[in-house]
């Protein structure tokens, strides 16, 4: 697993792991300039854009991981007005889960 100094590094890492595991998968994929929209990539689905917000962990709990899927006490709240998807990365199983956003808001 990789070392880094912050959970900003670890954050900017997961990202580019996400879109180098999109664009494997044929995905068009669009990325923001700068930190100031609510989701950290976006992939085109021909006419329709899908906004995901990328989260990761290496926090364990019992025979899971814990991911925390909401904003710093900095940032707006995410809405479904946001984005779409969640996308969780498990560090030290290499593994993504895809959320859609409604599951996590109802």
């Amino acid at each position: 697993m990789p070392k880094f100094r912050t959970f900003k590094e670890r954050g900017e890492w997961v990202e580019a792991q996400f879109i180098a595991e999109a664009l494997g998968r044929g995905f068009t994929v669009l990325k923001p300039w700068g930190d100031s929209q609510p989701f950290d990539v976006a992939l085109n689905f021909g006419t329709r854009v899908v906004r995901v917000q990328v989260k990761s962990t290496s926090y364990r709990v019992d025979t899971g991981y814990r991911c925390q899927f909401n904003t710093n006490f900095n940032s707006r709240k995410y809405t479904l007005d946001l984005l779409d998807f969640f996308a969780g990365y498990v560090v030290p199983q290499k593994a993504w889960y895809l959320i859609p956003a409604p599951v996590l808001f109802n």
